[in-house]
């Protein structure tokens, strides 16, 4: 990619750009090809056609106070946008948000096939790069105008602030070009909101001039030109195209990271069986170990995976990215160029780098510098995890990984696979690309895989050869007996080289069990289902006269967590109905640049206070946790800590407080059998000594089975014997079995009472104090939770 092209914070995948845009830029060279020998215009005809007279006119304006400033300005800018296909007309767009008149001038406004415009172009006073077009004293060439009152108007001159009022607004484009002389920039609503764009610098390309095919003013063009940005027949521009393509490029990514962490695990596994067995530590004939062994390698992994996503949006605050001595002697960044580094002798066997994660783990998990004013400027805020608790990962700190496979593992999880193509240089996995979903995808993936110690010499067959669905292990020795085809091959991700997978006696062996994967039932919900499922589900939740505050008393629970894909969108989808319910009953509107964090903090609150979900896994819990934090995390939170809102356990198995009274039911001579017990919420204080909990009595629906005509016919005697024992067990207790029972029946209300004691100190940890209302200093105050 040039020089003169910026793709901030990963607005496509940076692997994407390097890999996969210039077929698509070679494809538009042959449209612009067959136009120019049509005598057609082209954008990269058009760009340098003007490259010297728009030089020129920049270096030719007259001063900001001069009466004609800008009309020259914007007669300039329409120059160069007619050069790569635009029409310039100047208009106001007359807006709303909420209820506040917006009215945004630009230079050209495009309608789209739906009911949004596909571009908006506005115009800024001339920048020198695109640092400066976010300067403080930087401003839209003709601001956009606010009106507060029917007697007051405000002026909106902020380049960035502008543009968040215009995607916040109620008609906000699909995509947005800024121009502002030699430098135009280009972002959409959704992106825009994570800090993420593409900046072009185009007096420097113009200056060079290259108009190769595949050079840098076709980069420009295939990225910002009217071919690119406005409609096409199908009415979705080739942007739209683009952007999809990366998305499912990052999915693909996702697949290949999930790959790369089976290899991993495989890999740390081996080297903590091989260190034991040198240290003369036991291995054989320890039944949990292969287990224990999957779990600690994955955690170690998830950590680095975290730790990376975190890296890559700087905006959470998460790490001290930026702080100079982070980026030289903790972050994970740094780690890139030490994956590629050949290493030999002592180097290949030291502990390097196991020692450096440890460290970076250590102070994310316990913090450091955090609200002390004589820190050293690397400030951690205490996360307190298990997943970053060191005393998970026993196996793997007490041995410690060594130089090369660590380096192995780095290259994993930090390179794309090998590319076909001899000639292309492996790229770096974008982590700004990989959303929390797709992460949650990468280890929902490896829920049904199993690991296991090598008893024989092994390799591995499944149907047909494709693993993708199981694989059995047979001993070498037999692999004779099954066909060719159904020997499974495998390329080699760091050499790229094919070969038949073998397993070593003695090995860790990390793969999906034919068997397995029916078994566990997990399977990851992709990220369309889960928005639609839980838009539909609050829909009969939330009506028209729903309140604000009504919606941060809604309590959230999945009951099959999972990595928290449901739970995380119920959370987001509610924070943002809360701001739209918020604004609405005060009248007033939040600062625009102030949105996204107004956001993030309704998300917190939350998630932090209205959230809950259990799972059997517990490993999927422990993600889940982490999950929630990076989706909320913003700067000045605490980090997060859910206490007993997250928890190992079968949300189908539970018992509710309530309770039958045998003297009353005595009394009235009904039976428990056919009464409803009374529930008797915790808030309501102690049962009567007479209550029984209905959890220790048997229901009507026990032995139903007995009364199935299927039942009778196949089974006739065991009916009987059944039937037999629901008439004994129903039977009225007498008076020793009811004493015994209403003994119990107290010690299970002592259990109770310690239950509600640990829940009030986890409330009192987990509770933080969130402001979840608008930032504008008129209205904080009355708009906190």
């Amino acid at each position: 990619m040039f020089d003169s092209i910026s793709n901030v914070n990963d607005y496509l995948s940076e692997h994407w750009l390097a890999e996969v845009f210039p077929s698509k830029l070679k494809d538009l060279g042959k449209v612009w090809k067959e136009r120019a020998e049509q005598e057609k215009a082209t954008p990269i005809k058009g760009l340098a056609g003007v490259s010297g007279s728009y030089l020129r006119a920049l270096g030719e304006l007259p001063a900001p106070t001069h009466p004609d400033y800008t009309t020259v300005v914007t007669e300039t800018h329409a120059s160069l946008l007619r050069a790569v296909g635009f029409e310039p007309d100047e208009t106001v767009l007359e807006t709303f948000q909420g209820e506040t008149p917006v009215a945004v001038p630009l230079i050209a406004r495009f309608p789209g096939a739906a009911d949004a415009d596909a571009l908006h172009i506005l115009q800024a006073v001339p920048a020198t790069d695109a640092d400066s077009l976010f300067a403080d004293d930087a401003e839209l060439l003709h601001p956009l105008q606010l009106t507060i009152t029917s007697e007051k108007t405000e002026e909106l001159a902020s380049v960035s602030k502008a543009i968040t009022q215009l995607f916040v607004s109620d008609h906000a484009p699909r995509y947005l070009l800024v121009i502002a002389g030699g430098t135009v920039l280009l972002t959409d609503a959704a992106r825009w909101s994570e800090g993420r764009y593409i900046a072009f610098d185009v007096a420097t390309a113009l200056d060079r001039r290259d108009e190769k095919a595949a050079g840098e003013l076709a980069h420009h063009a295939g990225l910002w030109s009217a071919d690119v940005l406005l409609p096409n027949d199908d009415g979705k521009a080739t942007l739209d195209a683009f952007t999809e393509d990366s998305e499912k490029h990052a999915v693909g990514v996702s697949e290949d990271l999930r790959e790369g962490l089976r290899i991993s695990i495989e890999k740390i596994a081996n080297e903590v069986l091989a260190q034991r067995r040198a240290a003369g530590l036991p291995v054989e004939g320890i039944p949990e170990l292969p287990k224990d062994l999957t779990i600690q390698s994955l955690r170690f992994l998830y950590r680095i995976l975290f730790l990376l996503f975190a890296e890559a949006r700087p905006e959470l605050g998460i790490l001290p990215v930026g702080v100079p001595e982070y980026g030289s002697g903790y972050g994970l960044d740094r780690l890139r160029e030490i994956s590629q580094v050949p290493l030999t002798g002592r180097s290949a066997d030291g502990h390097h780098l196991h020692e450096s994660l440890d460290l970076l783990f250590r102070l994310v998990n316990d913090g450091h510098g955090a609200g002390t004013e004589d820190s050293d400027g690397l400030v951690f805020e205490a996360m307190r995890s298990d997943l970053f608790d060191p005393k998970r990962t026993p196996l793997i700190d007490d041995v410690k990984i060594s130089n090369r496979v660590l380096q192995e593992v780095l290259t994993l999880l930090l390179l794309s696979k090998p590319s076909k193509n001899k000639n292309k240089q492996r790229g770096y996995i974008s982590y700004a690309q990989l959303g929390i979903n797709q992460l949650g995808a990468v280890y929902e993936g490896l829920m049904s895989y199993s690991g296991l110690i090598a008893d024989d010499d092994m390799v591995e067959v499944a149907k047909d050869g494709n693993a993708d669905k199981g694989s059995w292990l047979v001993p070498s020795t037999k692999s004779g007996d099954y066909a060719a085809e159904d020997i499974v091959w495998r390329e080699d991700r760091l050499t790229g080289r094919k070969d038949i997978v073998r397993h070593a006696k003695g090995s860790f062996v990390f793969r999906l069990s034919g068997r397995d994967r029916q078994r566990s039932a997990s399977y990851y919900t992709p990220e369309v289902l889960t928005k639609t499922v839980v838009k539909h589900a609050l829909a009969e939740l939330i009506t028209a006269e729903t309140t604000a505050a009504q919606i941060l008393e809604y309590r959230i629970c999945e009951p099959a967590l999972g990595s928290g894909a449901f739970l995380n969108e119920a959370i987001n989808q509610l924070a943002a109905e809360y701001l739209v319910r918020r604004q609405n009953e005060l009248g007033e509107r939040i600062e625009p640049e102030q949105y996204t964090t107004e956001l993030q903090k309704v998300k917190a609150y939350l998630a932090l206070h209205r959230a809950y979900g259990v799972d059997l896994n517990a490993t999927a819990v422990e993600l889940a946790e982490v999950s929630l934090w990076l989706n909320v995390m913003h700067r000045g939170l605490q980090a997060p800590w859910f206490g007993l809102h997250l928890r190992r356990g079968n949300s189908l198995i539970g018992a509710r407080r309530a309770t039958y009274d045998f003297t009353s039911l005595g009394k009235a001579k009904k039976s428990w059998l056919t009464t409803p017990p009374v529930d008797r919420p915790l808030s309501e204080g102690p049962i009567g000594d007479g209550e029984i909990h209905h959890f220790l009595l048997p229901a009507s629906g026990w032995a139903a089975a007995a009364d199935a005509k299927q039942a009778k016919e196949l089974m006739p005697e065991a009916v009987e014997a059944l039937k037999k024992w629901r008439k004994e067990v129903t039977k009225k207790p007498d008076k020793k079995q009811l004493d015994r029972l209403r003994a119990l029946s107290r010690r299970v209300e002592r259990l109770w009472e310690l239950t509600l004691r640990r829940l009030a100190i986890s409330e009192r940890e987990v509770s933080r104090q969130i402001d979840v209302g608008r930032s504008a200093s008129n209205c904080r105050n009355r708009c906190h939770a």
